[in-house]
Order: structure tokens, then C-alpha cells, then sequence
């Protein structure tokens, strides 16, 4: 079922209500940290000032390898071509990967956020820098409403778009495969 939602924010009831004999929230929760202790997944948290919403929060599924999306769910590729749709969360879903590797390496968390319609895609927390991530897979003009909202909320974040083209000039901008090949923010 995570192959089946990569780089996707679902609660435990809805996974609860797509499997049968799953047992109860607890139990997906905790099929989530065995998944996430044999590396295979990364469960990310919303972004939150406060570590107590943040430990209650939906998570954001994160694939550690793109393969396992690929290979498990067959409706990615539509005549021969990548489905639009699943090119997208294929690209953030390789994204997240390699930040949250990233994480682990040099120190630090990545997070979600979302509020109401607003969202960023990732939050990397490294002491006290801020970064906040949004990745298109497309091309794409100006700062999108999710980084506008954060940033408003949050002065001292730095704002980064990974995508092919960047035109907002408060936003740093990273191409996808400069992103993958340093993996470096």
C-alpha cells in the first residue's frame, strides 16, 4: 500500500480502511517504524514549533527507493509512457529520499507542512536553519502559495524550488538533476 502512495500525506484511517485484517491504527503505525528501521520507507512528520503536534500528526510516505514504486504498482506506465500524475510524485517521492539520506548524513530532520490548502513539499531542519522545499516536476512560474504561507510564518526559512525552471526572485532555485547528483541544500 506505501508503493501504492509515494510522497502522499495519509492518516491511518484511511490505510486502515484500504487493508484488510490490518488490525488497528496502532499496528500500521507500527508496520511503519519496522518499515522505516529496514530502511525501506521514511514516515515524515508535519512541521510543527511543537513537538507534541508534530509526533500526533498525519505522516507523509516516503519511499527510500523508487524501484519499489515501480516495480509494485503496474498503472505507473500508460501506453509505453510514464503516467503525468505518477511522473510528479515519482519526482518528489526521489526527492524526499535523498534529502531524508541527507538528514541522516550530515544532521538534521525533514518534515512536511501543511495548513488548511497550503502546503510545502519538504521542511529540512538543520540546527536552526530553516529550509523549505517545494518541488515541481514541470514548469512553473512564480512562488507557489504554500511557500508564500510558510514564509510568512516563518521570516528566517530559506525557500527552495527544485525544478527545471525558477522565476520568482526570492526563491532559490535548484534543477532536479543538479539536486539528485549533490544532494546538497
Amino acid at each position: 500500500m506505501a508503493c501504492a502512495h509515494p510522497a502522499e500525506i495519509m492518516s491511518y484511517q484511511k490505510m486502515l480502511g484500504q487493508l484488510s485484517d490490518a488490525g488497528n491504527t496502532v499496528t500500521i503505525a507500527h508496520y511503519f517504524h519496522l518499515l522505516s528501521a529496514a530502511y525501506l520507507m521514511a514516515p515524515l512528520q508535519r512541521w510543527s514549533g511543537s513537538r507534541i503536534r508534530q509526533r500526533g500528526s498525519i505522516p507523509k510516505i516516503v519511499l527510500r527507493d523508487n524501484s519499489l514504486v515501480t516495480a509494485l504498482t503496474p498503472a505507473i506506465i500508460k501506453n509505453g509512457r510514464v503516467d503525468p500524475a505518477w511522473k510528479g510524485r515519482l519526482v518528489e517521492n526521489a526527492v524526499g529520499a535523498a534529502l531524508v539520506a541527507m538528514a541522516e548524513r550530515e544532521g538534521g530532520e525533514v518534515f512536511y507542512w501543511r495548513d488548511r490548502q497550503d502546503e510545502v513539499d519538504f521542511i529540512l531542519k538543520r540546527g536552526q536553519e530553516l529550509v523549505a522545499i517545494e518541488v515541481k516536476s514541470g514548469k512553473e512560474a512564480g512562488l507557489p502559495d504554500g511557500l508564500k504561507a510558510f514564509s510568512h510564518r516563518n521570516k528566517q526559512a530559506r525557500l527552495v524550488m527544485i525544478t527545471r525552471e525558477v522565476a520568482a526572485s526570492n526563491v532559490e532555485g535548484i534543477s532536479l538533476e543538479d539536486f539528485l547528483v549533490k544532494a546538497k541544500i
